[in-house]
């Protein structure tokens, strides 16, 4: 921090840029970078690769996939109903998820085994986050 450099960018014309302050990383590990760009206030969010992240990379459902459940908006899962193995029927209850305090419930869309369960209750999830996969019977 307050290092300045100097870039030349034409014949004669150079740009002084100091680095001012570098903020704590966010749960994606991002950073605000604050400097000073020929003596204007800028700021830029750098993402740093050495941060510890908090935040959770879900693979995403894929919309083709008629068998993988994906989550209908952001919130978090209040309580799983089934378990990997299970066969279930269309329409049963297989998760709720919670977003606003508004509840959702997840149904099965036909009769199946449930494959993999992708979250657990209390999981913070996002939209079109894979919940569950549910092979046809």
């Amino acid at each position: 921090m307050g290092e300045t450099i100097q870039m030349e960018y034409a014949p004669g014309k150079v740009f002084m840029i100091t680095l001012v302050q570098i903020g704590e990383p966010d749960q994606d590990g991002n950073r605000i970078m604050f400097y000073r760009f020929n003596g204007q206030s800028r700021e830029i969010i750098v993402h740093d690769a050495s941060a510890t992240m908090t935040t959770v990379k879900r693979q995403k459902a894929d919309a083709n996939d008629f068998g993988q459940i994906g989550a209908t908006m952001p919130g978090s899962v209040l309580k799983v109903f089934v378990t990997k193995g299970e066969a279930v029927r269309k329409g049963q209850v297989l998760l709720v998820t919670e977003a606003m305090k508004m509840e959702t419930t997840i149904q099965a869309p036909f009769d199946g085994i449930v494959e993999t369960i992708a979250v657990k209750e209390q999981d913070m999830i996002d939209v079109s986050d894979l919940l569950l996969t549910i092979r046809k019977k």
